[in-house]
């Protein structure tokens, strides 16, 4: 707390790694609920895209996954400053 203000939030990004049916999903529903945090599934996006699996390459559709999910969370940032600031 520099001047007697808070110190600017930094983002903060919680990523899950395991193999299929470990309990990814589960456990980040819980903390998405716990920290009152929008919860981003690459899952959600992946199935989005189930149309194209015959069109693009595998590695091609999850690269894209990914890009999608940094840009929603991107997004949410911005409108979590932007609410602040309001």
């Amino acid at each position: 707390m520099a001047g007697g203000h808070p110190a600017p939030l930094r983002p903060v990004v919680v990523a899950m790694k395991g193999h299929p049916g470990s309990g990814k999903s589960t456990a980040a529903r819980a903390i998405a609920t716990a920290l009152c945090c929008p919860l981003l599934d690459k899952d959600d996006v992946r199935d989005c895209m189930l149309p194209l699996e015959g069109l693009a390459a595998a590695g091609m559709l999850n690269d894209l996954s990914y890009a999608v999910l940094w840009r929603m969370a991107e997004r949410q940032w911005a409108v979590h400053q932007d609410s602040k600031e309001a």
